[in-house]
């Protein structure tokens, strides 16, 4: 995707173009013949959703080992450890000795977050990652 740039006069905008040139030319023009105009650089939520697949937010940046795997476990902003567990063909699921019930990875992501990943076993059938 390539970056694209609008000029605006008051409440009408021109363009799009993909020349952040041509567009600082024509605002150039349009002050000189119109009226003070400005060149902005054009951000849809699209684009925005794309440039942030990963990145919800400074403090929503989620590591490289995100989602969590089983045998996972992570650490929370206060130091809270989290055990990720779930079936193969199911979603992940965290659970802490601190809270109580587990909840989808996501959930604990948005109300505990960020989370580091700090230790990362390969639980068998019989084994529990605490």
């Amino acid at each position: 995707m390539t970056d694209q740039w609008v000029v605006s006069v008051g409440h009408t905008f021109y363009g799009p173009t993909e020349s952040e040139e041509t567009a600082r030319d024509f605002a150039v023009f349009l002050t000189a013949e119109v009226d003070p105009a400005a060149v902005y650089k054009l951000h849809s939520p699209t684009r925005e959703l794309l440039a942030n697949y990963k990145t919800f937010g400074a403090s929503r940046r989620y590591p490289d080992e995100w989602p969590p795997k089983p045998g996972g476990i992570w650490q929370d902003r206060d130091g809270n450890r989290w055990a990720c567990s779930a079936h193969p063909r199911l979603n992940s699921y965290m659970f802490c000795l601190a809270h109580p019930g587990d909840d989808p990875a996501e959930e604990i992501w948005r109300r505990f977050g960020p989370l580091r990943l700090v230790a990362s076993i390969s639980p068998t059938e019989e084994e529990a990652p605490f």
